[in-house]
């Protein structure tokens, strides 16, 4: 990180910020979110109000008091490698925690995991900021702390439209999946070639695109994702080796590439599976959902029948039982 005081407040710098904001977003926001699963989560596991609160306050307090191990990471590995291992950890963290079946296993997962990797991708995210301005540091600091606004105000509108489609296992899943982008943050937060800074734009539209796409089924945003998408996996299929070549000795290229296509060849095994499945879960879920609804309808219906005379015959039948009562006196 040395480097980077050559270039204090440079057009780089700026990204760098951006990138700042995005990582407080995703990590000091999210803890506000957690009440909207509380009563779902009380629920499930059969806990009381004491023991499904731990949850949130194990996350919260792990996320402020890592601070020594992240000073330690920061001085060791830099602010680069350390908001990046944080958003693998968080990432990690939570798609375990949507497989709990005990509390137990929510406090680690979710509390201790989720929560110690946000504490390093928020601190170091705070910290490599004095390394790209100093006389404008007041201001970028509180121009990152705009992405902790926009992080409380998002997380729990995003929770309550998941749950209500997902469960919370279900969007704990994709919360995972979401944290994950801290490691593009991470990625910016190093001085490279233009082309990098053109690759890590391009995978982090792709990764929005794909988050954006789910969010409506309109003919024109439709359209607009395949645009978006289409460009930036142009990019990022033009600058990947470029990319690769800039970052390995050229001794150690073809051993760089083969993990590479190695890594390349699990994620295409095991992608279409995993759709598959969760395409599943989702008609599942809206299947369900329609038959309650039909049931409902059918419900409200025999109701309203049973209430509602159906003519003058019914009338007189629902008279007899008085008239033979008054006979018999």
């Amino acid at each position: 990180m040395p480097r980077t005081l050559e270039h204090q407040e440079g057009g780089w710098a700026w990204a760098v910020l951006l990138a700042s904001m995005l990582s407080q977003g995703l990590t000091l926001g999210f803890p506000t979110c957690t009440g909207v699963f509380f009563t779902q989560l009380q629920h499930d596991f059969q806990a009381s109000n004491s023991e499904t609160s731990w949850f949130p306050s194990i996350l919260t307090a792990v996320l402020h008091a890592g601070g020594p191990l992240c000073s330690i990471l920061v001085g060791r590995f830099g602010c680069r490698s350390t908001v990046m291992l944080g958003g693998i950890l968080a990432c990690l963290g939570m798609v375990t925690s949507s497989f709990s079946r005990t509390l137990s296993q929510l406090y680690i997962t979710a509390g201790l995991i989720t929560g110690l990797g946000m504490c390093f991708s928020f601190q170091a995210s705070i910290t490599v900021l004095g390394y790209y301005f100093s006389r404008r540091r007041a201001l970028a600091n509180a121009l990152a702390s705009v992405g902790v606004s926009l992080g409380i105000t998002l997380w729990p509108l995003l929770s309550r439209y998941l749950l209500e489609d997902l469960g919370w296992r279900g969007t704990f899943f994709i919360f995972g999946g979401i944290l994950l982008h801290c490691c593009v943050s991470g990625a910016v937060l190093s001085l490279a070639a233009h082309r990098t800074h053109l690759f890590i734009l391009a995978v982090l539209l792709n990764g929005l695109t794909n988050l954006v796409c789910v969010a409506s089924a309109d003919f024109g945003v439709l359209v607009g994702y395949c645009l978006v998408y289409s460009v930036s996996m142009s990019g990022i299929g033009a600058l990947l080796f470029q990319v690769l070549m800039d970052i390995v000795p050229t001794d150690r290229f073809s051993s760089a590439l083969g993990l590479f296509t190695v890594l390349e060849s699990i994620s295409i095994l095991i992608a279409p599976p995993v759709a598959a499945l969760f395409m599943g879960t989702s008609f599942c879920v809206l299947q369900k959902k329609e038959r309650q609804g039909r049931q409902a309808e059918v419900g409200g219906a025999s109701a309203e029948q049973d209430l509602t005379p159906e003519g003058p015959e019914s009338s007189k039948k629902q008279l007899c039982p008085e008239i033979m009562y008054v006979t018999s006196l």
